[in-house]
């Protein structure tokens, strides 16, 4: 597997995060790896008012500070 680094069969976060940050920089060797990226680089991404509703769901001990009223 071309994400696995460290060759244990498995995508550790900092695989992940490896690989989301410096992907563009990153030539793969399979076709399938680079379709496999952009997928995952290309997925929805949550937007502010998604924030707002989980904030708001929250007891408001666990809100950050900058969020309060």
């Amino acid at each position: 597997m071309e994400f696995d680094i460290n060759g244990d069969m498995q995508i550790d976060i900092d695989e992940f995060v490896a690989i989301m940050s410096f992907g563009d920089e990153i030539q793969f060797h399979e076709q399938e790896n680079v379709s496999t990226y952009l997928k995952i680089k290309q997925a929805r991404k949550i937007n502010v008012l998604d924030f707002a509703k989980i904030f708001n769901s929250l007891p408001q001990s666990f809100v950050p500070s900058f969020y309060t009223d």
